[in-house]
């Protein structure tokens, strides 16, 4: 059981929605698809974290 559900960060939103849009200069794509993995990262672990008691 978590305390605190994990929200996306407002900077991951924000260049997710830019992308859609425009062409993201290199620096920014970049920055996104690190935000992107790692999100998907922490989800992950969240999902093994689940499994393990509350102890």
């Amino acid at each position: 059981m978590f305390i605190k559900n994990r929200g996306e960060p407002l900077e991951l939103k924000f260049l997710r929605f830019l992308n859609f849009r425009m062409d993201l200069s290199e620096k920014d794509s970049n920055t996104y698809a690190a935000l992107e993995k790692g999100y998907l990262g922490e989800k992950k672990f969240d999902k093994l974290l689940e499994n393990l008691p509350n102890k």
